[in-house]
């Protein structure tokens, strides 16, 4: 992905830009946490915030929808990626690939 683009393409993921939109606009949690990624060669610690949202389609599937930002010094925090969860054990990913680092938000229940 080149810098400055949006992960949306991959698997069908942009029919589901709605709903990533409503997932940065009213999140159910939010995480943060320092990563190491390899760029131009080198590992570098980079900031990311994963946004989650879960919820359900009107055919009964409970989907999880991410929005995954990283901190840029001059930019701020720049959406890099933005996808639903499409797999049965989706809370297996959340727990294993997503709710890492620290939750800084949660959703009151109501």
């Amino acid at each position: 992905m080149a810098g400055g683009e949006v992960n949306f393409g991959r698997r069908g993921h942009g029919r589901y830009a709605r709903a990533v939109a409503r997932t940065i606009a009213d999140p159910d949690e939010i995480w943060v946490n320092e990563e190491q990624v390899e760029r131009d060669g080198e590992m570098q610690a980079v900031m990311k915030r994963r946004y989650v949202k879960v919820w359900q389609e009107e055919d009964g599937r409970t989907i999880a929808t991410l929005a995954v930002f990283e901190w840029d010094e001059g930019l701020g925090w720049k959406l890099v990626a933005g996808f639903p969860v499409l797999r049965e054990n989706w809370l297996g990913y959340l727990n294993s690939r997503v709710r890492i680092g620290e939750m800084v938000y949660e959703r009151a229940v109501e």
